[in-house]
């Protein structure tokens, strides 16, 4: 699957609900996260925005826009470029070490992202378990 497609959203958070370690991290959490993948500047390709809202450790609901306002009700957002996301999900880096080296970007409440750190660690785990094409980007 095309990363950052429509469908590998869907297949990633197929994942992350039928994952009891997921559920598990994820018990008691309300509300939403959101992910930015900021495309080349250079290229035709736009920057993609996702918003996912759950409830104790399933995901209720997910969204995709090229708009930036998708992600306005999440708790807090994740931004990294795409090849950034690309090494989580190739598993070479983790998230929290992805966070430290200033690879990804967190705005909003931090304390929710700490909180539920496990979660997270959860999501890039179950996120390189998705049979993905990391040449191919989709287009607008």
């Amino acid at each position: 699957m095309t990363f950052p497609s429509d469908e590998w959203l869907a297949r990633w958070v197929e994942l992350a609900n039928d994952d009891p370690e997921f559920r598990r991290a994820g018990m008691g959490w309300s509300g939403s996260v959101g992910c930015v993948v900021k495309q080349r500047e250079d290229g035709p390709r736009r920057t993609v925005h996702w918003l996912l809202t759950g409830n104790d450790g399933q995901w209720t609901d997910y969204r995709s826009s090229f708009e930036a306002q998708i992600t306005d009700p999440a708790r807090f957002v994740l931004t990294a470029p795409r090849a950034e996301w690309c090494k989580i999900l190739r598993q070479e880096i983790g998230p929290f070490a992805a966070i430290a080296a200033g690879h990804v970007r967190i705005s909003g409440q931090l304390s929710s992202v700490l909180r539920w750190a496990q979660a997270l660690v959860e999501m890039a785990r179950l996120a390189g378990l998705v049979d993905t094409d990391f040449d191919r980007q989709p287009r607008p």
